[in-house]
């Protein structure tokens, strides 16, 4: 249920005090059921042989790139090193084409304009002029550059937390019929407040009044 609101989930191990961030969904924005098997259907075998898969590399810094321009209390400055040494991999290569048409359809424009422009000017990586030109024209979805905002300045107030909330509710049912949208209000309700069950979401959501009104 919740991996159907939320891209990933973070796991700490006291004793060993290690943590495991793991991603389920290559975006937060497209948590819905088959938003990856574009994603996969490119996927490579991690070395020659073998079982696991791994990202193309222009999934890959797609990936890199949309997760590093996200807000963080640790700065995430790696998503920067990692998306320079993924362009100058010697064998695949990055299809820039293939990223310029999954941005346009997955309305990730914005972000990677940003990112790209950044790891060229300050790092010399080889991003082509075509690409940023391409993106600073592409149209950028109105929820999903709402949501980026909220990432860079959480939402406080009742009217900003129910208007984040609105933002992600459309990009998380995006595809559904309205019957499917209607069915799909409790799902994520209880999603995003990481519960499996209307009891459990109710306690959640009134210790966070009480906190509030404190």
């Amino acid at each position: 249920l919740q991996m159907q609101i939320n891209n990933a989930r973070n796991y700490y191990h006291p004793q060993l005090k290690v943590h495991l961030d793991l991603h389920v969904h290559i975006s937060h924005r497209a948590c819905h059921a088959g938003a990856d098997e574009e994603y996969w259907s490119r996927a490579v075998d991690l070395v020659p042989g073998s079982t696991l898969l791994r990202l193309c590399d222009t999934d890959n810094l797609l990936q890199t790139c949309v997760h590093g321009a996200q807000q963080n209390d640790t700065p995430p400055v790696r998503w920067a090193m990692d998306a320079y040494l993924t362009m100058l991999r010697p064998k695949e290569g990055i299809d820039w084409d293939l990223l310029l048409a999954v941005a346009q359809r997955k309305f990730f424009a914005a972000e990677l304009l940003l990112t790209l422009t950044w790891v060229r000017q300050n790092l010399g990586a080889p991003v082509p002029d075509r690409v940023l030109n391409e993106l600073a024209s592409q149209l950028v979805c109105k929820h999903n550059l709402k949501i980026w905002s909220y990432s860079f300045c959480p939402p406080r107030s009742a009217f900003e937390v129910a208007d984040y909330h609105w933002h992600r509710f459309w990009l998380t049912s995006r595809g559904l019929t309205r019957l499917g949208r209607l069915k799909f209000i409790p799902v994520y309700l209880m999603g995003s407040q990481y519960t499996n069950s209307y009891k459990a979401f109710a306690s959640v959501v009134t210790t966070k009044l009480l906190k509030n009104t404190l």
